[in-house]
Formats: structure tokens, sequence, C-alpha cells
């Protein structure tokens, strides 16, 4: 597992459902594209994991990435 956070003012309930959705960005008038944490998503599902936020509104998000350990050979 792996943990990490945003400097940004936190993520809105109302937003950590569509965060991950292709072209969803709250930034649009800054610049934001809704294409980083869609890809990351796609990236780690595809790897057989899981990412997930938590958040609080003006605090920091959290991203956690869960990833399967392979057994060695």
């Amino acid at each position: 597992m792996h943990r990490t956070g945003s400097a940004g003012p936190g993520i809105s309930a109302q937003h950590t459902d569509r965060i991950f959705e292709l072209f969803f960005t709250t930034r649009a008038d800054s610049g934001g594209t809704g294409l980083g944490l869609a890809f990351s998503y796609k990236i780690v599902e595809n790897h057989g994991g899981t990412m997930t936020v938590e958040s609080e509104p003006g605090e920091e998000a959290c991203f956690i990435i869960r990833l399967a350990v392979l057994p060695s050979i």
C-alpha cells in the first residue's frame, strides 16, 4: 500500500465519486484536463490494484494505492 497526499484544498464529497472519471475536472479554469487521476486509476487497475481517496474539504486529500505483492520465485 502506498499513501500520498496532495497540497490542494481537499475534495468535496460531491466530487469524490467522480474524480477518477476520464475528463472530470473541477479545475478547467486553471488548465485541468481531467486526465491525470483517470490515467493513474487505470494504470493501477490494469496491474490488479485499487486506488481510493480520503478527503475532507479544506484538508489535504490522501490517495491510497494498493497493489498485490507477488511471491518471490
